[in-house]
């Protein structure tokens, strides 16, 4: 009889505790997030940016230069259509307070990239209007940041994009005595100032990206050694273990008569096709001969 009033007990108990966590809520949330490539995922060959080091004033704190950078590069990356390197080409010399696009391009170009970018900020501008009289004074604070992003075809040798965009930011607020400045002003908002620079730079994404899709996709042979064939492009660019690629030896460049300068690479003969086997590096991957023959390091490559 013990036995049983202890069974029922323990029953009962378990059965309370059932109701309990059934009636209750519960905060906890677990979510898994897929690390392995998938075709969903990579079915949009990405495209390399190099973002070269962006260019200011000596005037403006140097902070807003290297957060501009690393939240634009971020924020390309999270749109999963290209991929974006902050690049220090060797080779790439300021003319006229810009960068030379066809000089860099030849390095960027052996590197893997697509595109070349070119972010500045032009000015920073801070206006200030309070009321004339009064010892309490509202005061209007406007803050301008005007930026400029320049995008650069490497397989086009071209410039395909060039704006300038004007970012205002107005602010109001109650003062007491004098007005103080702009200098004053810049100094006692610099997380002000940087979000209104960043920003501005962030809007400038959905136009990349229509640029973007006008940019052909291709990969280079960046070594070959015996049978296998390593490339610069791998699992981030796109690329899928079984992936055929279509191999071009590199075409003349082609220069426009009247101007001199040079319109782009024509493309190279056919030489054949490549199948990946494997990855490696960040970027990379490993091919095998398909069909056709005669490749060399540098040769163009598409997608089949």
């Amino acid at each position: 009889m013990i036995q049983f009033y202890f069974l029922f007990s323990a029953l009962i108990l378990s059965g309370c505790a059932a109701i309990q966590s059934g009636s209750s809520t519960s905060n906890r949330e677990v979510k898994d997030q897929n690390q392995l490539v998938t075709e969903e995922s990579s079915a949009q060959m990405r495209k390399r940016l190099a973002v070269l080091p962006f260019l200011d004033k000596p005037t403006f704190p140097e902070n807003l230069k290297q957060e501009s950078q690393i939240r634009f590069i971020e924020e390309l990356n999270r749109e999963g259509h290209s991929k974006a390197y902050l690049t220090n080409l060797v080779n790439c010399p300021l003319v006229n307070s810009e960068y030379d696009f066809k000089t860099c391009a030849i390095e960027a170009q052996k590197l893997g990239h697509h595109i070349l970018v070119e972010g500045r900020i032009l000015s920073l501008d801070i206006k200030r209007g309070s009321d004339p009289v009064g010892v309490v004074k509202k005061v209007k604070t406007t803050f301008t940041a005007v930026l400029r992003l320049r995008l650069f075809s490497i397989r086009g040798m071209k410039e395909v994009f060039n704006t300038d965009k004007t970012v205002t930011f107005t602010m109001e607020d109650t003062t007491i005595g004098t007005r103080g400045s702009t200098a004053q002003d810049l100094q006692n908002n610099p997380q002000l100032i940087e979000k209104i620079v960043v920003d501005g730079f962030l809007e400038f994404l959905p136009q990349i990206e229509k640029n973007l899709a006008k940019v052909s996709w291709e990969g280079r042979i960046a070594a070959i050694q015996g049978q296998k064939y390593y490339l610069n492009v791998g699992s981030v660019s796109g690329i899928q273990i079984g992936d055929l690629l279509k191999v071009y030896d590199l075409g003349p460049q082609i220069y426009d008569p009247e101007m001199g300068t040079s319109i782009g690479q024509a493309p190279g003969r056919v030489k054949g096709t490549l199948e990946v086997v494997s990855y490696f590096g960040q970027d990379g991957s490993i091919a095998i001969l398909h069909s056709g023959g005669g490749f060399l390091e540098n040769d163009r490559l598409e997608i089949y």
